[in-house]
C-alpha cells in the first residue's frame, strides 16, 4: 500500500536513539555488507550520546572507517570485536530480569510423588490397599464400608 509505513520504521520510530543504535549494530555485526548504509545513517541522526551509547556509536564508527578504507583491512575483526565488546557493555546497563525458576521450588527433600506405593520411597497406597471394606470381609458395601 501507498504510504504505508515500513515495519522496521514503525517498530522503532518509538524507541531510544541508544536502542535503535544497538538494533542497527548487530545487524551490522551479524552482516556487515548490507547495513553499512543503515549504520551510517543512524550515526550521522543520531545527535549526542552518553556513557556506554557513546563508546558503542564510537567504535561503530571506527569499524565503518576500517570497512570503508582498503588499507585498513586487518584492523577489521579487531575493530569488529571491539564493536561487540561495546554492545556487550550497553546491554550490561540494563537490569537483568529474574530467572524463572528462582521461585518455583525452595531448597531441601522433594515432596513425595504419590505413585502407585509399590516404589523404593513409599507414596500413595495403592487402589487395592484403599478399597479394602472396613469391615474387613473383603466385599465393599456401600452401607457399612463407607
Amino acid at each position: 500500500m501507498a504510504g504505508e509505513i515500513p515495519f522496521r520504521a514503525y517498530a522503532e520510530r518509538d524507541l531510544d536513539p541508544g536502542i535503535n543504535l544497538l538494533l542497527t549494530v548487530s545487524r551490522f555485526v551479524a552482516d556487515p555488507a548490507p547495513y553499512r548504509a543503515e549504520l551510517r545513517d543512524r550515526l550521522s541522526t543520531m545527535g549526542v550520546a552518553d556513557g556506554p551509547a557513546a563508546t558503542m556509536a564510537e567504535c561503530a564508527q571506527a569499524a565503518l572507517d576500517a570497512m570503508d578504507d582498503a588499507g585498513r583491512a586487518a584492523e577489521r575483526p579487531a575493530r569488529m570485536w571491539a564493536l561487540r565488546d561495546a554492545m556487550q557493555a550497553y546491554c550490561a546497563t540494563f537490569p537483568k530480569a529474574p530467572a524463572a525458576t528462582d521461585s518455583r521450588r525452595t531448597t531441601g527433600p522433594r515432596p513425595p510423588r504419590f505413585g502407585s506405593g509399590r516404589g523404593k520411597h513409599g507414596g500413595r497406597p495403592s487402589f487395592v490397599d484403599r478399597a479394602q471394606a472396613k469391615d474387613g470381609d473383603g466385599d465393599l458395601d456401600p452401607a457399612q464400608d463407607f
